[in-house]
């Protein structure tokens, strides 16, 4: 299974369009976790054979025309791992990420995946694997816009960010 990760685009989906193109033949779902999320709807017209799942967030609060959700749990395919989704900014993710991976652990997640601070990164917790795709359109820190690429074999989790070069 392949996973394409988008966070905090914010209107511009350059890095997208470009990630899409790349990855659309191998791909199995698309997730956006927020901050224009309306932004989605680019993925029904580049990739409508494509699984997608949104996630509100803080900037999304007017959003409408997409289905989305506050946070969602997700049954990875057939592999038996859960993904936690959120946007983070419930779970005060720009200072820590210990109660996001709390809240993984309760529901029974194998993974947290979040945006909102707009910095990627992938660390792992309390045997959770926490993964930020980062921004794809307003990085903040020394990192160009990315976003993530997550596969899945042989119940092996295999994250990767993919930075706009």
């Amino acid at each position: 299974m392949k996973i394409l990760v988008f966070s905090d685009s914010h209107g511009n989906t350059n890095l997208i369009r470009k990630a899409i193109e790349a990855h659309k033949d191998s791909t199995d779902l698309i997730i956006h976790l927020g901050d224009k999320v309306t932004d989605s709807r680019i993925f029904s017209e580049l990739c409508p054979h494509i699984a997608n799942i949104n996630i509100f967030g803080n900037c999304d609060y007017f959003s409408s025309g997409v289905e989305a959700y506050d946070e969602k749990l997700l049954q990875l395919g057939n592999t038996g791992i859960k993904a936690f989704l959120c946007h983070g900014h419930d779970y005060s993710v720009k200072s820590r990420t210990d109660i996001l991976t709390v809240k993984a652990k309760m529901c029974g997640a194998k993974i947290a995946l979040y945006g909102h601070s707009h910095i990627a990164s992938i660390s792992e917790s309390e045997g959770i694997l926490l993964m930020n795709p980062g921004s794809v359109s307003q990085p903040r820190g020394t990192e160009p816009a990315s976003y993530g690429v997550i596969r899945i074999e042989d119940n092996e989790i295999m994250p990767s960010i993919i930075f706009d070069r």
